[in-house]
C-alpha cells in the first residue's frame, strides 16, 4: 500500500510540476503577467472553492465514519464468536449532504454515540451469560485471546487500508485542483496569444488616456448586476511594483434584463511616473455577473512616447 501510495503521489506531483513549468515558460515569454498565479487565485477559489471545500468535507467525513465502524467491530465479532447469534443488526450511518457539511459532522457524533451503546449492550449481554455460568470466565479469556491472535493482523491490514484510502483522496483532490487552476491559468495565456477578444489592449500616450470596451449579455433568466473591477497592475517582465491602475469603467453595477446587452467602457490614464513608454504592463478585468462564473480578461498596457506638440504648456506666472 505504502509503495503504490508513494508512485500514485509522484505522478500526481510529476503532473502538477510540469503544468507549472508551462505558467513559468509563459511569464519568461511575456504572455503571463509574474503574478498571475496570485491574481487568478481569488476569481478560481470564488467560483470552485465550495466545491473543493464540500469534497473535503465528503472525505473527512466518510474517513471518521468508517473509523467509527472499525473501532466498535470487536464488540460485534467477540459477542458472535462467544455466543452466535447475539450480535445486533448493523447501523448504517447517515448519508452524507453536501449542502449541509455542518449537520453530517452533527450526525456522525450521534452516529458513534449509537454504536457505543450498541458495544456497550453487547458487551452486556455477554457478561450476563458469564454471570449466569452459561460462559466461564476461562472460556471467555481463553476465546479473546484466540480472537486477537487471529483477528489483529486483518485488523491492522484494515486500519492501514483506511488510512491510505483518505490519503490517496486527499492527494487527488489536491491534484484535481491544482491541474484545473493551472489548466486555466494557460488557458488565458492561450487565448491572449490568438489575438481573440479574450485580452484587451489599452494604448495610448504617455500621460494621456487608453481606451477599450467590452459587450456583455445577460445570458440568465432572470435579470443579473454586472460587476466590474481591476486588480493591480505591474510590468510584464517583473520589474518595478504593482500599483493600482487610475481606471474608470462606465456602466458599472448595471442591472441587465434577460438578453440585455451592454458595452462596458475602460478609460485608463497612463500617468507619467508609473508607466515607462514601450514597456507591456498586465493587469486583469474582473467581470462579475449573478448566476455566472465569474470572467478574468487580462489586460495589456502599453504607453506610447507623448508627442511633445500635444502638450499643454503650464501657464507662466503674471
Amino acid at each position: 500500500m505504502y509503495a503504490e501510495y508513494l508512485m500514485r503521489a509522484a505522478r500526481q506531483s510529476a503532473r502538477t510540476l510540469e503544468l507549472y513549468q508551462e505558467v513559468m515558460d509563459c511569464v519568461t515569454r511575456n504572455e503571463l503577467a509574474p503574478t498571475v498565479l496570485q491574481d487568478m487565485m481569488a476569481a478560481f477559489m470564488q467560483a470552485r472553492g465550495t466545491d473543493y471545500t464540500n469534497k473535503m468535507a465528503e472525505i473527512a467525513t466518510r474517513f471518521f465514519g468508517d473509523m467509527v465502524q472499525f473501532g466498535t467491530a470487536y464488540a460485534d465479532e467477540m459477542a458472535e464468536l462467544v455466543l452466535p447469534g447475539s450480535s445486533l443488526p448493523p447501523i448504517p450511518p447517515a448519508a452524507f449532504d453536501m449542502s449541509d457539511p455542518a449537520r453530517w459532522y452533527q450526525q456522525i457524533s450521534d452516529y458513534a454515540g449509537e454504536l457505543s451503546a450498541r458495544a456497550a449492550q453487547v458487551y452486556g449481554t455477554v457478561l450476563e451469560h458469564v454471570a449466569a455460568g452459561e460462559v466461564t470466565p476461562g472460556r471467555f479469556q481463553e476465546l479473546s485471546a484466540q480472537y486477537s491472535e487471529r483477528r489483529l493482523p486483518q485488523h491492522l491490514q484494515r486500519l492501514g487500508a483506511l488510512y491510505f484510502d483518505v490519503l490517496n483522496a486527499l492527494n487527488d483532490l489536491r491534484a484535481a485542483y491544482e491541474e484545473e487552476y493551472l489548466t486555466g491559468v494557460l488557458a488565458t495565456a492561450r487565448r491572449a496569444n490568438q489575438g481573440t477578444d479574450f485580452a484587451l489592449d489599452l494604448v495610448g500616450p504617455l500621460g494621456g488616456v487608453a481606451s477599450a470596451s467590452v459587450a456583455l449579455t445577460n445570458t440568465n433568466p432572470e435579470s443579473a448586476v454586472v460587476q466590474c473591477s481591476t486588480t493591480e497592475v505591474r510590468r510584464a517582465d517583473g520589474v518595478g511594483p504593482a500599483f493600482d491602475p487610475n481606471m474608470t469603467i462606465s456602466p458599472n453595477g448595471l442591472r441587465l434584463r434577460p438578453g440585455e446587452e451592454v458595452s462596458v467602457a475602460l478609460s485608463l490614464r497612463l500617468d507619467e511616473g508609473r508607466y515607462e513608454p514601450g514597456a507591456l504592463y498586465v493587469g486583469v478585468l474582473n467581470i462579475a455577473m449573478l448566476g455566472e462564473s465569474r470572467l478574468n480578461v487580462p489586460l495589456r498596457i502599453k504607453a506610447t512616447a507623448a508627442d511633445p506638440a500635444e502638450r499643454v504648456p503650464a501657464e507662466e506666472p503674471a
